[in-house]
């Protein structure tokens, strides 16, 4: 430490947004916001007065849910799906976050006077390179066979990959299944992390923020599992 102060300010979204404070060098989000715009406005509380800022949202799978729940009431649950499939686009997307962003908006990045599609400092801009990504292909292909012939999510499709024999499992069904025990080389953590890796290009959530969330494959999902496209991500850690 070099003796110097560090003023914290802790608040709701709706105080927060009432800060307007010009030299916020960090900003913590913690859980989804609730859609695009919420997010945009909160992220703009930081770097106002042209220092370099950081903005970190933390979020967890759950958070659908608990916002699909906050806003069962509202009039219009179209919008409310729309902004839920929205955030969980933008969180989840690989390519340029400011980019992203601003394109929401209809706002295109631009440096120097051109159009760019990378700020070169958000997280995944400074992700490794192509080349230190890995191969997930085969291991995306047996998950994303399994979601078509069941429809289930993460948990119940990483216990038939695992051959696993928990009373959830469809009996007469799961066993039988082509993929079932094709897993056994990845632990579980594996396959629930690489399930959320492919969302949303190959894997997108139909019914956000409902308790039983329904999946579709995407384009990009059935091109991997014809093998026409390979699934290439950042090293899972497990």
């Amino acid at each position: 430490m070099d003796g110097r102060e560090s003023r914290v300010v802790v608040a709701t979204t709706a105080f927060g947004m009432g800060i307007d404070k010009p030299d916020v060098v960090n900003l913590v989000h913690f859980g989804l916001p609730s859609c695009m715009s919420s997010y945009y406005q909160a992220v703009g509380r930081a770097g106002r007065d042209s220092r370099d800022a950081t903005a970190t949202l933390f979020y967890g799978s759950q958070d659908e849910v608990r916002l699909g729940q906050i806003h069962k009431d509202a009039p219009r649950q179209d919008l409310v799906t729309d902004n839920i499939c929205q955030v969980m686009q933008y969180v989840k997307t690989e390519s340029c976050k400011r980019c992203a962003l601003l394109l929401h908006f209809g706002e295109p990045l631009q440096r120097d006077g051109a159009i760019t599609l990378s700020c070169g400092n958000c997280s995944n801009c400074n992700r490794p390179d192509l080349m230190d990504l890995e191969n997930h292909t085969e291991n995306a292909k047996m998950l994303l066979q399994t979601i078509q012939a069941t429809g289930y999510g993460s948990g119940k499709c990483t216990l038939i990959l695992r051959a696993s024999t928990n009373k959830t499992l469809n009996k007469e069904r799961d066993p039988g299944l082509e993929t079932y025990g094709s897993g056994k080389h990845k632990k579980a953590e594996y396959w629930k992390e690489l399930h959320n890796k492919l969302q949303p290009e190959h894997l997108k959530v139909t019914n956000p923020g409902s308790l039983y969330i329904k999946y579709e494959i995407t384009a990009a999902g059935c091109d991997a599992m014809s093998g026409k496209k390979l699934v290439l991500l950042e090293p899972i850690l497990i």
